[in-house]
């Protein structure tokens, strides 16, 4: 069995992010074996970084304190410019 839990940047607990940081080093040796990994704290900035346009959400699969998988999707934030215009998009990621 696992948990499907919303990953919230902005107020994620270390544990959580050392956990994230993993899974993320474990799917990148998998894809893209022996290169340079991006440094923890760029990409913890990266993540919680708010944009003016899009919204952004991830959700984590965890089981025991350890991530088997996550998924994200980012929407268009309400109130931005061409709100009405985007609102009907999506964009979708997922690894595991």
């Amino acid at each position: 069995m696992f948990e499907i839990r919303l990953f919230d940047p902005q107020a994620a607990p270390r544990a959580e992010w050392e956990a994230l940081h993993a899974f993320r080093r474990l799917r990148l040796e998998e894809e893209t074996p022996g290169e340079p990994l991006y440094p923890d704290a760029d990409f913890e900035a990266d993540v919680r970084r708010e944009w003016p346009l899009w919204e952004n959400r991830r959700l984590m699969a965890w089981r025991d304190g350890v991530i088997l998988g996550n998924c994200g999707h980012s929407f268009r934030r309400a109130g931005s410019p061409e709100f009405e215009h985007h609102s009907a998009y999506i964009d979708i990621w997922a690894a595991c």
